[in-house]
């Protein structure tokens, strides 16, 4: 992902009351300032570095550069399709400038230029209406973008200062066309951009712009001190935009694919060792459960399991079928007594060498060495 750092300055030059001139970076409008911005290339976002000279006269020219910004920040994030939508609200602006000119009996109708670049949800565009420029700068070689929209450039020779004349722009009595030029994928990272109004490329050439956008570490304030320098004679607009590459963008991309990949390798582990796991699974509930099981069994008065008997007594008669047994689990205790194919169970508690009922209170029998007394009969320790 591409990130952008933005330096802009808007100044009113050497020779002009007022600053008909204005900026837009993405909805910040700027007018005798300074502005600096730090943005990543969002493909889901809408990013923007307008420049718009206004003209018509000095009130007029302002209404009509800031009225033009405006309105775009208004209505571009409700844009669909940019290539369709972008110039209908353009031309609507101009239709607006126009109406108002027209009510106001304004005898020079007021309007201006538009230039710079649009990064539309993952698509870049170079738009222009006027004689403002958009630049780029690569490997230390300049390049103008945009077309001037001007007498001289429509017909192609030097019609003297009539030629300077705009055909085309926003409002100022056209029917305002934009131009739009795609740019996706062809604006890389190292490049530099430049928008400006004409105040700057009128006092200075390109090749000094070529110079100080690859060798000044603040570029923006250069050019417009170097303008007014060499006279000053308009409003001065300078937006200079350095492509880069996001830093942490592939480390990010990196780590995100590492993390699904671990994900999915552990998925997949599960998958081709699932026996195993449902087995595992299985005996950690035997485990657990055979324990709990066997205690409420003891708990309900049931004849412990072979592998409950830590301690058992027993009495038996011969010759007739008459059996007394009882077995000691820890604090437990549980008896069986067979008498005559009759077959009854007794349960309770053990405390030191006595035998207790389930209520723990009454004492049943007593431990005497390896022998317990109890119902009148003596029971062996096994």
């Amino acid at each position: 992902m591409l990130r952008i750092h933005i330096s802009a300055v808007s100044d009113k030059g050497a020779q002009r009351d007022g600053n008909e001139d204005m900026l837009s970076l993405s909805g910040d409008l700027i007018r005798d300032a300074k502005a600096r911005r730090v943005l990543p290339l969002d493909p889901s976002s809408v990013t923007y570095a307008l420049v718009a000279d206004g003209m018509g006269g000095h009130e007029k020219g302002e209404y009509a550069s800031e009225y033009a910004l405006t309105q775009i920040k208004h209505h571009i994030s409700n844009i669909f399709v940019f290539e369709n939508d972008f110039p209908v609200l353009v031309k609507n602006i101009g239709d607006d400038l126009n109406q108002k000119a027209q009510e106001q009996g304004q005898v020079r109708p007021m309007g201006c230029t538009l230039t710079g670049v649009v990064w539309f949800r993952g698509k870049t565009w170079i738009v222009n209406a006027g004689d403002s420029r958009t630049y780029r700068l690569r490997n230390g070689l300049l390049k103008q973008l945009t077309e001037d929209e001007d007498l001289n450039h429509k017909y192609g020779e030097d019609l003297g200062p009539s030629g300077l004349a705009l055909y085309n722009c926003i409002g100022g009595g056209c029917d305002s066309t934009i131009r739009l030029d795609d740019y996706t994928d062809k604006l890389l990272p190292g490049d530099t951009i430049l928008v400006c109004s004409d105040g700057l490329t009128d006092m200075v050439s390109d090749d000094l712009l070529e110079r100080i956008l690859s060798d000044s570490s603040h570029p923006a304030n250069e050019l417009v001190e170097l303008a007014n320098q060499n006279g000053g004679a308009d409003n001065i607009s300078v937006i200079v935009i350095r492509l880069e590459e996001c830093p942490d963008a592939h480390s990010l991309h990196s780590s995100e694919q590492k993390k699904q990949s671990l994900s999915l390798t552990f998925l997949k582990k599960i998958w081709t060792y699932r026996r195993w796991a449902m087995a595992l699974v299985t005996l950690l509930l035997l485990v657990i459960l055979i324990p709990l099981i066997s205690r409420k069994s003891r708990s309900d008065g049931g004849f412990p399991t072979q592998q409950d008997i830590t301690e058992t007594y027993y009495w038996s008669a011969y010759n007739v079928p008459v059996s007394h047994t009882i077995v000691i689990q820890g604090d437990r205790w549980t008896s069986t007594n067979i008498m005559y194919d009759k077959v009854t169970h007794d349960f309770g508690f053990v405390k030191g060498k006595s035998l207790y009922d389930a209520t723990g209170l009454i004492e049943l029998a007593r431990i005497s060495g390896r022998s317990i007394q109890y119902g009148g009969h003596t029971l062996q320790k096994d």
